[in-house]
């Protein structure tokens, strides 16, 4: 069942595979979401600086930083950006790291369909309550 969002917000993209920027691409266009795509850590800074992203997907191996990396400098731009990581790295480090840096999950690859509307569904439930307080 295809869940419409009726999306106002923007999302980062961050993986340097493109196969799965892709899938993830055409699920938030089908629903709303405006994307933007990166292929670097560098790529997803700029982006962020240039325009007002609301969510991000961020891989956790990058070719220039980790996902972890981006997410310390993001939100040092935008504090309210909501972001995930997505790994296909199996460490409970990482997790813990990503949870201290302020990513709301941690979605392991291959990431199923429910996960990611279930994560978008916290990460939208979580950005409408900071833009009440």
């Amino acid at each position: 069942m295809k869940k419409d969002y009726n999306s106002k917000y923007s999302v980062i993209i961050a993986d340097d595979d493109a196969g799965c920027r892709e899938t993830l691409k055409s699920i938030l266009l089908e629903r709303g979401f405006e994307t933007y795509e990166a292929s670097s850590g560098s790529e997803t800074i700029h982006i962020v600086q240039q325009y007002h992203i609301d969510l991000g997907f961020l891989d956790y191996q990058m070719p220039d930083m980790t996902g972890l990396d981006i997410l310390k400098i993001i939100r040092n731009i935008n504090p309210i950006l909501q972001c995930v990581i997505v790994t296909g790295v199996n460490e409970p480090t990482v997790a813990d790291w990503a949870r201290s840096l302020g990513a709301l999950s941690l979605l392991h690859k291959p990431v199923r369909l429910d996960s990611i509307f279930e994560t978008l569904d916290k990460m939208l439930n979580h950005l409408e309550n900071l833009d009440i307080n």
